[in-house]
């Protein structure tokens, strides 16, 4: 499925909870758990080389979108230390 890297961002992005592979695959059926996996670690490299605001990561055996940790001063002065 041509549009597989962007359907799983977007169910990354719009999730509260970590998401694992399994409920990736309840969306996307016919795409393999080994095809997801390397879309996945595309995605999380992708990120990881921009260096942007926030980095996709294996969390609590699912994926996440997660806020750099070296930006966290800047963070908590934003949210002026509201978790």
């Amino acid at each position: 499925m041509e549009d597989s890297k962007a359907i799983i961002e977007a169910i990354i992005f719009t999730s509260e909870n970590p998401v694992q592979i399994d409920k990736i695959r309840e969306v996307l059926p016919d795409v393999e758990k080994g095809e997801i996996s390397c879309i996945l670690k595309e995605l999380a490299d992708e990120y990881d080389k921009r260096r942007g605001g926030f980095l996709l990561l294996e969390v609590a055996g699912g994926f996440q979108f997660r806020t750099r940790a070296d930006l966290g001063y800047w963070i908590n002065k934003f949210l002026k230390g509201r978790p």
